[in-house]
């Protein structure tokens, strides 16, 4: 009875060695794979963040910087495929979840293919563990893009972050814009107010607080009642766009008859009475510019800035025709003001005057009345706060191509 019992016993310490055995071969092998493909994936996340930068660099060869990462790792970077657009050839090519970039020239894709192995498995007939790990990161290069997200009309509502009414449109008016929406950096409950009979048709509206008032906000044709995105991220207090200050290195003229102006460093009043502007950049200082009904403000490739105590009113029936320059530092740029400068500008004009070019500023209020002009501003208008009102209407046609860009910074990120 004694032998059997022990008999028994070594059968079940021998089954219990196996047992323990095969445990502290799963997790030595098991340890040995995870901790390789860890391995595997932080040389691709690195090897891929350097392909993306190097291409964002210009650099011929970029795929090169991505190899020497992976050598750098102790990687066979014949092993590794480089793809750009990223290819739904990844690790699992048949599971239907490629990359939700595939396709788009602005990702890298690295697919790197490993192995780690086996310790104990060779007892089970498993050799090697095989590995494959997937990055992608953006490499998008720099470009020259829009202010502001491309949004048309932009309060920025930095001088008081809580502002009531940042964004105001009053009166028996209709003001349709085109091309962009509308954005009020203000967090008040009615940063966006619209009041009265006006209405307003925009393709977007977003706002960081809220939406106010009794007017009517529609889509841009006209044909259904909008929304308001609310709660937004906003943008920066204050505002720095690196824009560099104009400068003038002499001074302007005005020919008393002929009302030609050149540009330079000139007063306010030089912009009164009927101004035909020369292009170049007028650098405005002197108090107020006020432009009467049957004055007539005329330029083409010209820039507008505002000195901190200069600043613009151009009354009803004024005409005024006013373009940026098309080319230059400051292309696209037609009225600027810094920070610095918190006046009020008022446009108002007749059915006949246009403005092509951003007017941005930055600390200012600016009051635009309708004019009936159906070409009215070919601009985006950014200002600290906006009002739109009077008694007629109003559109703001917006196109990047004619407005100021800036340039943008490459962007460089993992996305997977």
């Amino acid at each position: 009875m004694w032998q059997k019992t022990r008999g028994q016993a070594l059968v079940l310490i021998a089954a219990a060695v196996i047992g323990l055995v095969a445990m502290v071969g799963v997790a030595v092998d098991g340890g040995s794979a995870f901790g390789e493909r860890r391995h595997a994936q932080s040389a691709a996340d690195s090897a891929v963040m350097a392909a993306a930068l190097a291409k964002v660099s210009s650099v011929p060869n970029w795929r090169e910087a991505a190899q020497r990462i992976l050598a750098e790792n102790g990687f066979d970077p014949s092993l590794a495929v480089i793809n750009n657009p990223p290819s739904v050839q990844d690790c699992h090519p048949d599971d239907g979840r490629a990359s939700p970039y595939v396709g788009d020239n602005n990702y890298v894709q690295i697919i790197l293919r490993s192995s780690a192995p086996a310790y104990f498995a060779p007892v089970v007939g498993f050799r090697q563990f095989n590995i494959c790990v997937e990055a992608v990161a953006r490499a998008k290069p720099p470009v020259k893009g829009p202010l502001y997200d491309g949004n048309a009309m932009v309060a920025l509502s930095c001088i008081d972050p809580a502002g009531v009414k940042a964004y105001e449109a009053t009166g028996n008016v209709t003001l349709k814009v085109h091309g962009g929406g509308i954005f009020s950096n203000s967090r008040a409950n009615s940063a966006l107010y619209t009041g009265g009979q006006a209405e307003i048709w925009a393709p977007a509206y977003a706002v960081v607080g809220g939406y106010g008032g009794n007017g009517k906000l529609y889509t841009e044709d006209g044909s259904q009642q909008a929304t308001v995105t609310a709660g937004v991220t906003a943008y920066p207090c204050p505002p720095d766009l690196g824009i560099s200050t104009p400068t003038c290195s002499q001074n302007g003229t005005k020919n008393p008859t002929t009302k030609v102006v050149t540009p330079g460093n000139i007063p306010a009043s030089y912009l009164e009475n009927s101004a035909y502007l020369q292009p170049g950049v007028y650098c405005i200082s002197g108090g107020k510019a006020t432009v009467n009904a049957g004055d007539i403000l005329q330029g083409d490739g010209v820039l507008l800035f505002f000195k901190d105590d200069a600043y613009l009113q151009i009354n009803g029936h004024a005409t005024v025709k006013l373009s940026a320059a098309t080319s230059g530092d400051y292309a696209g740029l037609l009225m600027y003001a810094l920070y610095t400068n918190r006046n009020k500008f008022i446009f108002n004009g007749n059915s006949n005057s246009y403005w092509t070019g951003t007017i941005l500023l930055l600390g200012a209020e600016a009051q635009i009345n309708g004019t009936g002009s159906t070409s009215g501003y070919h601009s985006q208008i950014i200002s600290d706060s906006i009002y739109y009102g009077g008694t007629a209407d109003g559109e703001v046609w917006f196109s990047a191509d004619e407005n100021f860009k800036l340039n943008l910074p490459a962007v460089i990120e993992l996305t997977e």
